[in-house]
């Protein structure tokens, strides 16, 4: 039987085989960072569908086994590979895979990336680019990384001293092949224009391809674009194609000649709205407008009689993509590093969310306690509001007012859920917006709807549409698109295609004339979250204007 260490022998030993177990620890751990992929040449960097691609480096493994080839987010498939040893892999590009970074992954770990760009989604530069001296030029450097959010500054010529119609416009590949998207219509999307230099940020919803600067002089050449995708990844499925036709009645007018002699009726009108999981293109009006904005039109009619009776129609090619998230929670920032004037929009109460409720506030700090990422955050916030509400369509809310209520009384429709998780949200330090819309049933027919998308850094926007996800079911809508997982589940994070939008957040307008009346926002009336929808002056003092549920076609 060994005798026992002295105590004076154990203070000594103890520690010296504690240092013995670090540093195998250590060794281990740099034996296995050595083995990490690494990627010494890809060849050809550019290339077409079918085309070999060879990639040579170190420590791929004698074959494949675990590994794997990324390109912007997306593994080659089984089929594509040609070739696989320890300092070699060749790879026939599918046409599946598009353009951006080129990775290694093995079961030691991840190489570094290479810029990969597929030779379709470079975009053909038109002739008249080249011949025209007058059109913007894109300086050095050929290609971007960056994240969805984050700043992209551009530099080069003649851009124009003033924004005026110039665009920003990302071209990458899509679910439909090919797709455009400008960077923003309004001034607020783009931090600094001058003739030589702009700054604006990657909308989210983009993919790996190019960027080119357009005003009326002409397009720049295309330059390169990687998307980094660290906190996860969206995914757009198959386009679903709607015509919405939107039908406006105005009748029964009735005028006070002693008033005045003439009048004139505004009536606002919001587009479907356009992002990367929605594009609407406006195909037949009945009535010539009086203002065009991004979000909205504005019909003018000018000395009305109580004899007048008139339809507004608009129609309106939408195509709607599913839309699934995978994000890694880990991975997701705490700190948000976009404008301050976004961060003030979506963190804001407005006429429809109120985020500066006491009781919403209270009820979003007692949900996240000391939890700081914003993702959790939004996942307990919408267990919280499960948890008191139930749902009932017959409230009709139309207003922040109206969400209170909801909340005190412990049911509600549709826009209460919807507002009241904004609200919750936006209490939480999570940018937040509410979305109005339709949601289409099984007969093509349509039901007034809302949700919520909230916003990560790093990754743009995730949906979420809390009144489904707590069990509402309206007559005529079927859950398939949400498989094997429950309606909660699937509804945290990803949405059906079965919908159209009309608002992302809060379509605000100030009247046109300073001596107007407004008429107000009515339950039936919101599918669009405006602030204003018709404004009467002169001698109107009475009508009746119908605004029916949108009708669909397909």
């Amino acid at each position: 039987m060994l005798p026992l260490l002295d105590a004076g022998r154990a203070r000594v030993l103890i520690p010296f085989l504690v240092f013995l177990l670090l540093v195998g620890v250590l060794y281990t751990s740099v034996s296995l960072a050595s083995r990490r992929p690494l990627i010494e040449s890809v060849t050809p960097t550019r290339a077409g569908v079918g085309e070999t691609v060879t990639i040579q480096g170190r420590h791929f493994g004698s074959r494949r086994a675990e590994g794997r080839v990324r390109i912007g987010g997306h593994y080659l498939p089984n089929a594509a590979y040609t070739a696989w040893t320890d300092t070699e892999i060749r790879f026939r590009l599918p046409n599946e895979i598009g353009s951006g970074l080129l990775y290694v992954s093995t079961a030691q770990g991840l190489s570094d990336g290479v810029l990969f760009t597929n030779h379709r989604d470079i975009p053909r530069v038109e002739e008249s680019t080249t011949r025209n001296p007058s059109a913007p030029f894109l300086a050095e450097p050929d290609s971007f990384e960056l994240r969805i959010g984050e700043l992209m500054i551009l530099r080069g010529r003649r851009f124009g001293h003033q924004r005026a119609g110039g665009q920003v416009i990302f071209q990458y590949s899509g679910a439909d092949g090919i797709q455009e998207r400008t960077a923003g219509t309004d001034d607020a999307d783009y931090e600094l224009w001058t003739d030589r230099e702009i700054h604006v940020r990657v909308p989210d919803g983009v993919d790996d391809g190019s960027v080119l600067v357009v005003t009326d002089r002409g397009r720049s050449e295309p330059r390169g674009l990687s998307v980094l995708r660290p906190v996860g990844e969206k995914f757009f499925g198959e386009a679903v194609n709607y015509v919405v036709t939107q039908r406006v009645t105005l009748s029964h007018v009735t005028t006070r000649p002693d008033i005045s002699d003439s009048n004139t009726l505004f009536i606002y009108l919001t587009h479907p709205s356009g992002d990367a999981s929605q594009q609407a293109v406006l195909s037949r009006e009945s009535h010539e407008t009086y203002a065009v904005y991004t979000d909205m039109s504005l019909v003018r009619f000018d000395d009305l009689t109580p004899y007048d009776m008139v339809e507004v129609t608009r129609e309106f090619e939408v195509r709607r993509y599913p839309v699934r998230t995978e994000v890694r929670t880990a991975s997701v920032p705490f700190q948000y590093r976009m404008p301050a004037r976004f961060l003030t929009k979506y963190l804001a109460a407005d006429p429809f969310v109120p985020t500066g409720s006491e009781l919403i506030r209270s009820a979003a700090r007692s949900a996240v306690g000391n939890q700081r990422n914003p993702h959790v955050k939004a996942g307990l916030l919408l267990t919280a509001l499960r948890n008191r509400m139930s749902y009932d369509g017959t409230q009709g809310g139309a207003s922040a007012d109206d969400a209170i209520a909801a909340w005190e009384q412990r049911t509600g429709d549709a826009f209460d859920y919807a507002a009241l998780y904004t609200a919750m949200l936006r209490a939480s330090e999570v940018p937040a917006r509410m979305i109005a819309g339709f949601l289409i049933l099984d007969d093509g027919n349509a039901t007034r709807h809302f949700w919520v998308e909230y916003y990560l850094q790093d990754f743009g926007w995730v949906p979420v549409d809390p009144a489904l996800a707590d069990g509402y079911l309206p007559e005529g809508f079927s859950l398939e698109a949400a498989g094997d997982r429950s309606a909660t589940e699937f509804y945290f994070g990803n949405l059906d295609g079965r919908r159209v939008a009309f608002s992302n957040g809060v379509v605000a307008r100030r009247p046109r004339r300073p001596d107007s009346r407004l008429e107000p926002v009515g339950a039936s009336q919101l599918y669009a979250l405006q602030t204003v929808l018709e404004e009467r002056v002169g001698n109107v003092t009475g009508y009746i204007l119908r605004r029916p549920t949108v009708e669909l076609g397909r």
